[in-house]
């Protein structure tokens, strides 16, 4: 029944959920654009005006693995870094909802030099608060599940042409993770750590949607910032690390994680697809994603990830 409601959020339901917490809203709202969750803009009478409302995805998240990421957050603001703070977290028709400040900051197109190494200096800070508690119930990049794990998801989705292509690469890069991924050098991390949740005030940088935060390698937030450009990629990295090591050291023989850390990825990313298919969404999102091409294209970049280690 949650997932149905979710699947079919309306606007009533979102108004009615807010003004459970007090908040009374003006009618007007915005969805946003979110694949893991509803999340919407909405209006309400007197200060601040403007909220932010996530309703979390049926069965994805328990209450207090949603209140981990939030106690982070608040860890993190303790610290003094500029993150956004959740003001509620609340049930309504069976699915977790809170309530967001609405935030301004703007994604920049470019990042130079200084702009790398602003964004290092932050990251620095984020793994320095991090590494002073631990999770509890939070998702874990603990080998050889975390991929192995993607990979039986994927086995009835990947093209029967390419399966035992994409099986092998797939493996290797498990394997790969499984013998040189140390977890007693994990920690609490962002976890989803791309330029899209990074914005810009024009005067500082700060990182949002710590939605994947987990126990896991800082290379996983490194390696992630990194544009796909191999030429760029070394520049890149070398501003990232200046503004990174002012606050931390970062152990340099990690870089060798980055590419299976990215092969990872592309496995976890196709079982988190297969595993929302039901949702009407999906469908309209990638729409090629039961094609041969999608598969054909995959398993080439897994093949020069898992040849390359």
């Amino acid at each position: 029944m949650a997932k149905n409601s979710f699947y079919h959020l309306d606007p009533n339901s979102v108004l009615l959920a807010v003004e459970k917490l007090k908040f009374k809203p003006t009618g007007r709202y915005w969805q946003l654009n979110s694949y893991e969750n509803r999340v919407f803009d909405l209006e309400i009478e007197g200060d601040p005006g403007r909220v932010v409302v996530k309703f979390y995805r049926p069965s994805r998240w328990t209450k207090e693995q949603i209140k981990e990421e939030h106690g982070f957050l608040s860890d993190l603001a303790e610290n003094g870094i500029t993150v956004v703070q959740a003001k509620n977290l609340d049930e309504f028709d069976g699915m977790y909802f809170s309530v967001w400040p609405k935030v301004q900051g703007r994604m920049l197109d470019e990042l130079l030099p200084n702009d790398l190494k602003s964004i290092g200096r932050q990251l620095g800070q984020i793994h320095n608060v991090g590494v002073q508690k631990n999770f509890r119930v939070r998702p874990n990049w603990k080998m050889p599940a975390r991929g192995s794990d993607s990979l039986k998801v994927l086995e009835n989705w990947v093209a029967r042409e390419v399966w035992e292509r994409y099986r092998i690469a797939g493996n290797k890069i498990v394997s790969y993770l499984n013998k040189n991924l140390s977890a007693n050098k994990f920690q609490r991390i962002h976890g989803d750590c791309h330029r899209g949740n990074i914005l810009s005030t024009g005067k500082e940088f700060f990182f949002v949607d710590f939605d994947d935060c987990g126990t896991g390698p800082v290379a996983q937030d490194i390696w992630m910032l990194l544009p796909p450009e191999e030429e760029q990629r070394a520049e890149d990295l070398e501003f990232l690390l200046e503004g990174y090591n002012e606050f931390r050291d970062f152990d340099e023989s990690d870089i060798d994680l980055f590419e299976p850390l990215r092969g990872l990825r592309i496995l976890n990313y196709s079982a988190w697809i297969a595993q929302r298919w039901t949702d009407p969404s999906f469908l309209q999102l990638f729409p090629d994603f039961r094609s041969y091409n999608w598969w054909a294209e995959e398993v080439e970049t897994l093949e020069r990830i898992a040849w390359g280690l």
